[in-house]
């Protein structure tokens, strides 16, 4: 299987906010939050990849 790895962060991240659709990443963004983590439990790859790609 493949093997993903992230890139280090170059500091503390702190507290974020976790958030289940594209829809709330972009709201996030617009008032200026960058760190943000879009957590997705939907099993349907289809939906999945929308998701991803819209975020």
């Amino acid at each position: 299987g493949k093997s993903f790895s992230f890139p280090e962060c170059p500091e503390r991240l702190g507290i974020y906010p976790v958030v289940d659709s594209a829809d709330w990443v972009n709201r996030l963004l617009t008032i200026g939050i960058k760190t943000i983590q879009l957590r997705l439990k939907q099993t349907d790859n289809a939906f999945l990849n929308a998701e991803i790609a819209s975020a």
